[in-house]
């Protein structure tokens, strides 16, 4: 993800599995065990500084479909403005 510049960003994540969340090679969260999927189920506040961050999240799930999402708000709850990117890394 890219930022234009520093904010602090609540991260809203969901997932039907366990995960385990990282921002620049941090963990910042990590759950373990099954749940029913929830869209921003969790929210996880982090600091970020302008430029690109690399969030990278895991899910651990022990059969073939699993469901996962991820969403950025600034403090007031309005949508931050994050440029997402993707990596196979």
């Amino acid at each position: 993800m890219e930022l234009a510049g520093t904010e602090d960003l609540a991260l809203s994540i969901g997932s039907e599995a366990g995960a385990r969340v990282w921002l620049d090679d941090q963990v910042v969260e990590d759950w373990l065990g099954y749940r029913h999927y929830t869209r921003g189920e969790y929210r996880i506040t982090v600091k970020c500084h302008p430029g690109r961050r690399k969030l990278m999240v895991k899910v651990f799930r022990g059969v073939e479909h699993w469901v996962f999402s991820v969403g950025a708000v600034d403090r007031n709850g309005w949508p931050a403005k994050v440029t997402w990117h993707r990596s196979s890394e």
